[in-house]
């Protein structure tokens, strides 16, 4: 994917923004086959929003600079190989990669087609990379891994991070930016989960793979400084909103201790969207101590979707 390596982004199944039809790489730019043209950052990215926007707003570089930080510190390592083994799994149709419509990557599917592994919300691309290197270490290495992000700041660190995956810029929420039925896992890490979205770009049998946070997430930490609550029903309320396209392959929880020093417990904060409402930090003077409580849920995309 990088501008200027002679490396065209087909194995990412990109899709153009304007007309849906599939990107090529074109030196310093991807274009479609209806002239369509979008030009790579200097860092290796490829920005497809276009218009207007709908308004949203992605991280900003400061909240980026918090979550690398955050996340180099290796807070979050059990769920990102909570996120790799449920992927290597998902690959090799075992356990929690058992399901309706086939086997993701398995023999049908490994010497032809591996399909994309796409994240929604990828962030720096920590995710993305654990569960493509995951991957590529059990043999079922995908097509591409590509990283799809709002916030430009994200998008250009997570390409200076990791060179071999594809990020693009998008709002998810409104388009992502795949060819149909290319991706055959999709990974969302306390990101949007477009249902309808991702039933599109998900193949027959491919996987969903989202952590949410669970009610007792941080529990200390948003007490300590009065953050947004975590809702009891998020997973069954997932579960309804992605019936149409996908069934439920199973939930485990990643649930372990945090202890953080005065700057990580900051990072923390910043790194989300309790960052927009200027909490006072003054009060994680000395570090905090907190569990992290997350569901690792499992969805398999349905061979016959009630709605299209």
């Amino acid at each position: 994917m990088r501008p200027g390596t002679g490396s065209a982004p087909e194995g990412a199944r990109l899709a153009c923004p304007v007309c849906a039809g599939a990107l090529r790489g074109d030196g310093g730019s991807a274009r479609c086959a209806a002239g369509h043209s979008f030009d790579f950052a200097r860092s290796g990215y490829l920005n497809l929003t276009v218009g207007g926007g709908s308004g949203r707003v992605g991280d900003s570089a400061e909240m980026v600079r918090a979550r690398g930080a955050f996340l180099a510190a290796g807070h979050y390592e059990p769920l990102a190989a909570a996120l790799a083994r449920a992927a290597v799994e998902s690959a090799a149709g075992s356990g929690a990669g058992e399901g309706e419509g086939g086997v993701v990557g398995g023999p049908d599917r490994a010497c032809d087609d591996p399909g994309v592994l796409c994240e929604i919300g990828s962030g720096t691309g920590y995710y993305l990379d654990a569960v493509a290197r995951a991957l590529a270490a059990a043999g079922r290495a995908p097509a591409a891994a590509v990283g799809v992000d709002l916030s430009k700041a994200a998008a250009d660190r997570a390409a200076r991070d990791h060179p071999d995956a594809a990020l693009v810029v998008a709002d998810a929420e409104e388009a992502i930016p795949l060819l149909d039925a290319s991706a055959s896992l999709c990974l969302s890490v306390f990101s949007p989960r477009p249902a309808a979205e991702l039933g599109g770009v998900v193949r027959p049998g491919g996987t969903l793979l989202v952590a949410l946070a669970g009610p007792r997430h941080l529990e200390r930490l948003r007490e300590r400084l009065g953050l947004m609550a975590v809702g009891e029903d998020k997973l069954e309320r997932l579960g309804e909103r992605l019936s149409p396209w996908f069934e439920p392959a199973g939930a485990s929880a990643v649930e372990h201790a945090l202890s953080l020093s005065e700057e990580d417990a900051r990072n923390l904060v910043l790194m989300g969207p309790n960052a927009r409402h200027a909490p006072d930090l003054t009060a994680l003077a000395g570090g905090h101590a907190d569990r992290a409580s997350v569901t690792l849920a499992v969805f398999r995309r349905r061979s016959n979707p009630a709605v299209y």
